[in-house]
């Protein structure tokens, strides 16, 4: 029996919204810093192309301000990269804990 879970990635802002378009995932992983455009940016046009998705931050240059600034943005989470080395189980994000619970969530990630 499968988990019922999808994991899409995509290797540029462009190609992340082009999938969050086709696939409208119900969660978005998002590096804040990436090269080609800046992650709380990249939040504005996630949030505006599907306001219903959930968008969790992560950065390897944690910042509380930073950290405030993205959950007013609509980010459900902000996370320090190094935690990423720990597995989710039991700590899940707060936007994910609901997605146990039988429907068939979509992950999508950006880097």
């Amino acid at each position: 029996m499968g988990s019922g879970l999808e994991i899409l990635t995509a290797s540029s802002a462009e190609e992340g919204l082009e999938t969050l378009k086709r696939a409208r995932p119900r969660i978005v992983m998002l590096d804040l810093t990436m090269t080609q455009v800046r992650g709380a940016e990249l939040l504005e046009s996630i949030l505006a192309i599907d306001p219903g998705t959930e968008v969790i931050l992560m950065t390897d240059e944690y910042s509380a301000e930073a950290a405030v600034e993205a959950i007013q943005n609509g980010a459900c989470d902000y996370l320090s990269k190094p935690s990423m080395r720990k597995p989710f189980a039991g700590g899940s994000p707060s936007c994910c804990r609901g997605l146990r619970k039988g429907a068939e969530p979509t992950a999508s990630t950006t880097n």
